[in-house]
């Protein structure tokens, strides 16, 4: 058997999990964060889990691997999505230097204002309807989640694959890159979220014990890259399969990544880095899916050429 033929999909993504959610628990305790609502969110995800299974363990049984693995995308979601904060928040607790100033120059120098843009946005039809997908993000992300999914659709595994890749990715460059928004080098008044936001970066960045609740706060960190511009791309990509839907996908996804300009949240430098991360995970992740589906293909053919026919002799 190749050795290729070695990968799958969940030891893959268990072991980024693995590499990333040690270090993460360790880095708490380090740097003094501590949790709260952590049993409830263990007995949501037991639960859930528990309901789901039959689904994955169905296919299993049929011996349709793709079928099983495309279903296990919903429960490593919402693993992830409950538990990713908290590696964000250690990389946060990291207190490098602000790099605002470097992102900052970074739009200046392709000539991109930042406030000219969300000043567009709150004076004309197109920018408020740019500014309102910003928020229907998750919306579309779930639905790029659950439906290929539950069809069983390749998209989905390569959605989980490139997902886990980028969360790396991001959680590294949000360690070391850290910023609060192009508000602050740009000087411009901000709305009551990105007050928030702020605050929550500073507090992440004192020494001061940092209490989170898994249920009802969000990591809530702009993070370089742009997980707006991230995700807006892989559920593109999710949901690619659906032919009649590709122009309709193709517009919304520009819409949210435009989004994370007019509504201010985001430089151009974090979207620039989105789009360029999302190209390489989904590659790498299209990539690995290609070359398993080619050795799980050579395997049985090896196995049958091996056999060499007995024949008697007389």
């Amino acid at each position: 058997m190749a050795r290729t033929n070695l990968l799958r999909t969940n030891p893959f993504v268990a072991l980024c999990f693995l590499a990333v959610g040690i270090p993460a628990v360790i880095g708490c305790w380090l740097t003094h964060i501590e949790f709260t609502a952590v049993a409830p969110v263990f007995i949501v995800l037991l639960v859930l889990f528990a309901a789901y299974s039959p689904l994955p363990l169905y296919w299993h049984q049929k011996g349709r691997i793709d079928r099983r693995d495309a279903a296990l995308v919903i429960p490593w979601c919402l693993l992830i999505w409950f538990l990713g904060p908290v590696p964000m928040l250690v990389a946060s607790r990291l207190n490098l230097p602000l790099r605002d100033d470097w992102l900052f120059a970074f739009d200046r120098f392709f000539g991109f204002d930042g406030h000219a843009m969300v000043l567009w946005a709150g004076h004309s039809a197109l920018g408020a309807i740019l500014n309102k997908t910003y928020g229907w993000l998750y919306t579309y992300l779930e639905i790029a989640i659950v439906i290929p999914a539950l069809l069983g659709r390749r998209e989905s595994v390569r959605f989980l694959l490139a997902n886990t890749m980028a969360l790396v990715i991001g959680i590294v460059l949000l360690g070391l890159l850290p910023a609060i928004g192009p508000w602050i080098p740009g000087h411009w008044p901000v709305a009551g979220y990105q007050i928030a936001e702020q605050k929550q970066i500073m507090a992440l960045r004192t020494d001061n014990v940092y209490m989170f609740s898994l249920f009802l706060d969000g990591a809530g960190i702009i993070a370089f890259p742009s997980f707006h511009v991230i995700w807006a791309v892989f559920s593109a990509s999710a949901l690619w399969g659906f032919r009649w839907l590709r122009i309709p996908l193709a517009i919304f996804s520009t819409m949210i990544v435009l989004s994370t300009l007019t509504t201010g949240w985001h430089y151009l430098a974090d979207v620039v880095a989105g789009l360029v991360v999302a190209a390489l995970c989904l590659w790498a992740a299209e990539a690995m899916l290609v070359r398993t589906s080619a050795a799980a293909q050579v395997a049985p053919a090896a196995v049958t050429e091996s056999v060499v026919p007995v024949t008697t002799a007389h």
